[in-house]
């Protein structure tokens, strides 16, 4: 057996290190495949709402594709978390995830991307070396996360909220935490996360670093839950997951497979580590608006790129109250003559997740409202963009865009496609 066979998937010899990756592989898919279905609303092209692909020549496809795609892929992730078809149903699973998000940004999800790194790495590379990539790759991503927090806004804008909400849950008041010398005691939750990764690096420190992720991810938890901030259950079971994941690559049986540390790289794990190397420096450009929010791993940070599409009538008239069905009953009153759309409410029920927040995908977005709304001189359509806050103050700058035209010039500037699809029915 050649030493770049994916032999976590078709060996048969008793090793640890082959039987863990088998485990995590069956683990992730299975687990990808309940959050497919949670979200089956995303994987749905729908005629009446927005979809910005990733490359502007995306064809115009019948809506029947995409029902169809989902079905594929649900048959490839429950293939992958069978035994004996797994690296095909792994294989399967990639490719159809790839043409989905490219046809879609919004199905970029971050427990999409991450079903992508670590699939990849459980599919190409062998057991030992996918094993001590997915953990480099577990360790990145709580040392972004921890660092999307470490900020002005995180103190001042979300953190409260989370401190709020554990207070409700838990019934214990840490409003004092939370405003004591303006916030700052707030960045002991991204703290936390660092310090979890600077463990989870060594040996020894291991299981310390193990306890200490899993006790967070169920705070996370019992903050997000029904109880408190009441998110979506993709949510919840997410951080379920990576509870499973980190004892898996961290736990069962590290010891017996701490040869997977000192082994030198196949050709195909060089790769590999070239691949997790450019996962781990993408991030680093997020606040530079070059990487995107939610694969930096900056998933309750309210740094992040917003903003707002509102309507107005021309000259000062009102706004004509007869919104396109699309969208009429999210529309609601901003200040005299002007309404806006209220993005979260709508695409948590249109799409069952909240919009991805890139000024780029708000644009093109925009843009599509305004083909649907923007069709009289009476009309008129504007989108208010604001940068990503600075990390000492918080500051943003924004940018207002008045007219259909600008917004779609606007939306031409950016490197990645902005621009909506059309969808037949």
């Amino acid at each position: 057996m050649s030493a770049s066979e994916p032999v976590q998937i078709d060996s048969s010899v008793s090793d640890v290190p082959v039987e863990t990756a088998r485990t995590l592989g069956r683990f992730l898919c299975g687990a990808t495949l309940v959050m497919v279905a949670l979200s089956w609303r995303l994987w749905f092209d729908q005629a009446d709402f927005p979809a910005i692909p990733f490359i502007r020549w995306w064809p115009s496809l019948p809506l029947t594709w995409s029902p169809a795609s989902l079905l594929l892929l649900a048959i490839a992730l429950a293939g992958g978390a069978w035994r004996p078809t797994q690296r095909v149903g792994l294989f399967s699973a990639l490719a159809i995830f790839f043409v989905l998000i490219l046809a879609d940004q919004l199905r970029l999800q971050a427990w999409v991307y991450h079903f992508l790194v670590v699939g990849a790495l459980l599919a190409f590379l062998p057991a030992r070396e996918a094993l001590l990539l997915s953990r480099a790759f577990m360790i990145l991503t709580y040392i972004h996360s921890g660092l999307s927090k470490f900020d002005f806004s995180f103190v001042h804008e979300l953190g409260p909220r989370f401190a709020q909400a554990f207070s409700r849950v838990t019934n214990r008041d840490i409003g004092a935490f939370a405003t004591a010398d303006d916030g700052l005691l707030l960045y002991v939750a991204p703290l936390a996360e660092i310090l979890a990764a600077i463990l989870l690096i060594w040996r020894r420190t291991r299981i310390v670093g193990l306890i200490l992720a899993i006790v967070m991810h169920l705070i996370l938890i019992t903050i997000l839950s029904p109880w408190g901030l009441a998110h979506s259950a993709i949510v919840l079971l997410w951080n379920a997951v990576f509870c499973v994941e980190d004892v898996l690559l961290f736990g069962v049986g590290q010891r017996r497979s701490q040869i997977a540390e000192r082994t030198a790289f196949s050709r195909a794990g060089r790769v590999g580590v070239v691949g997790v190397a450019i996962v781990a420096v993408l991030p680093l450009t997020e606040r530079l608006g070059w990487f995107d929010a939610w694969p930096s791993h900056a998933l309750y940070a309210s740094h992040c790129e917003r903003g707002w599409i509102t309507f107005w009538g021309i000259q000062g008239q009102e706004v004509p109250p007869n919104y396109p069905d699309e969208f009429r009953r999210y529309v609601q009153g901003f200040t005299e003559g002007i309404d806006y759309l209220d993005l979260y409410d709508w695409f948590r029920d249109r799409r069952g997740v909240p919009p991805y927040p890139q000024n780029r995908y708000l644009t093109g977005v925009a843009e599509w409202v305004a083909q649907r709304f923007a069709t009289t001189p009476e009309r008129g359509v504007s989108l208010i963009l604001q940068s990503a806050a600075h990390p000492l103050t918080g500051e943003r700058t924004e940018v207002k865009f008045n007219s259909p035209e600008e917004i779609r010039d606007q939306a031409s500037r950016y490197r990645l496609n902005a621009h909506p699809r059309s969808i037949s029915r």
